[in-house]
């Protein structure tokens, strides 16, 4: 994964300070969008971790991004990134606004948790393929047993106030 403008203390480049809602309200105007690897663009494509990004992005926090990473698992590289930006938190402090760091096969995949006990992520496994024709879309579901067995790690963004 290239690294551009990188910030080296979190993804929040800018102090800015929001709150959950407005992070969470942010990702979930990219719901719908089609799934695109690298993608960081509400309604043309995204992936998971265009999503994270892109949601910081609209709301101000930061320039930063990360791109040139492979559509293959990157979990070590995933994980190190999360835990040079993020606040890694126990899973049951979890809260509204925090990114989860999750598990296909492999760790990783990112998700923002919300305030409805569901989670927001560009989803492009078989079953959204099937739903959604070719390729996935950002969607928004019930954060399961099934999901919640699959987080290997949550993360506070700094500056996403609860």
């Amino acid at each position: 994964m290239e690294r551009q403008s990188l910030n080296q203390r979190n993804i929040n480049a800018n102090g800015k300070k929001i709150t959950a809602k407005q992070f969470i309200d942010e990702a979930r105007n990219w719901v719908g969008t089609p799934f695109q690897h690298q993608g960081r663009k509400k309604g043309v494509g995204v992936d998971c971790v265009g999503l994270v990004i892109g949601v910081a992005h609209e709301l101000q926090m930061t320039e930063d991004d990360y791109n040139g990473y492979s559509d293959q698992a990157f979990p070590k590289l995933m994980q190190a990134l999360l835990d040079e930006h993020g606040i890694k938190v126990p899973t049951s402090e979890m809260r509204p606004g925090d990114v989860l760091f999750l598990r296909y096969m492999e760790p990783q995949h990112l998700a923002i948790f919300t305030e409805k006990n569901t989670i927001i992520h560009a989803d492009n496994t078989t079953a959204a393929r099937q739903a959604y024709g070719k390729m996935g879309r950002c969607i928004e579901h019930i954060l399961n047993d099934r999901w919640r067995r699959r987080i290997i790690a949550v993360y506070r963004v700094p500056g996403v106030e609860p």
